[in-house]
């Protein structure tokens, strides 16, 4: 008798942490999606104008559009499998909640519409990147052409705040998220090892469906994360590569001054992207996760033992 209640609390416990997180999460959709609505219409604005002036550079259309594209299907299609799958498993295994469990896991998978939406914006501001640092390799950094170098630096400059546009769009949310992953994961995963003693007979569809879950927690965040760091690389190469024309002596610079400028304020003010400048979307970000998320299970687990 014990043994079934402590599952059944165990169990009330895990749903109404998941509800509450999945109700912050969504709710900070709506009003996002109200307050930064022309925020994201001038970046879709700025995105464009910024693949006409590669264009125009380039003088050849971007090869990046189909890259863009399979990246965001690929993440959808993983996250919403995912999501999938494990409303299947659960319709199955507890039949009479079908209703239930239905409007539980689309409620978790509310809001990964936005999150692909930033997704979509990192990528296509990384191939920007990289079709610059292209042009540049292919003309060897030898650039004679005054109108060129500036078509460049305004390039440069407008993903330069197109990237911060991006940041005050999402930072809310990327924390909001970060937080409720953190809290939800931790309690899963506390919540797993409980269920294991408690009901040692679904180990192998528990494993499973834990398995699916963490990992499709890992890929939301990590994969956020190491697409940014991989723009932040791009930027700072394409820094090293316009100092490189800047600096070369067939270079036709006419304003020495303005140039000098440009480049002293790009090297002195980095693109970073702090979360609401708590912590950077990078690296760091990944590791904060990890170990909050031990350091929490460990917390849940002594004061399981104490009581």
């Amino acid at each position: 008798m014990s043994t079934n209640s402590d599952s059944a609390i165990i169990d009330d416990a895990m749903n109404t942490t998941e509800l509450t997180m999945f109700f912050l999460l969504n709710v900070t959709i709506v009003i996002l999606s109200n307050k930064k609505r022309q925020e994201i219409s001038r970046v879709i604005d700025a995105l464009k104008y910024s693949e006409w002036l590669i264009v125009t550079l380039k003088r050849q259309n971007v090869s990046y559009t189909n890259s863009v594209k399979k990246g965001v299907l690929k993440l959808a299609t993983v996250k919403y499998g995912v999501i999938i799958i494990l409303c299947i498993v659960d319709c199955v295994n507890i039949p009479e909640d079908r209703v239930d469990l239905i409007t539980y896991y689309f409620s978790w998978s509310f809001h990964f519409l936005f999150e692909l939406v930033i997704f979509a914006y990192f990528l296509i501001l990384r191939s920007q990147y990289d079709e610059l640092n292209d042009f540049l390799l292919r003309q060897n950094f030898e650039i004679t052409d005054h109108r060129t170098i500036q078509n460049l630096i305004g390039a440069y400059s407008l993903l330069r705040k197109i990237s911060k546009l991006v940041k005050s769009i999402s930072e809310v949310f990327i924390l909001v998220k970060a937080i409720a992953d953190t809290i939800v994961t931790s309690v899963a995963v506390f919540y797993s090892l409980r269920m294991y003693s408690v009901l040692p007979d679904n180990l192998l569809l528990s494993t499973t469906s834990n398995i699916l879950y963490y990992a499709l927690t890992a890929i939301s965040n990590f994969t956020l994360a190491y697409v940014f760091h991989d723009l932040l690389e791009k930027d700072e190469l394409f820094m090293d590569h316009i100092n490189r024309v800047l600096n070369s002596p067939t270079a036709a610079v006419t304003n020495f001054k303005k140039n000098t400028l440009f480049a002293v304020d790009n090297f002195l003010n980095k693109l970073e992207f702090l979360v609401c400048g708590l912590f950077p979307l990078d690296c760091t970000y990944i590791c904060w996760m990890i170990t909050s998320v031990a350091g929490y299970v460990v917390y849940l687990v002594q004061l399981n033992k104490i009581t």
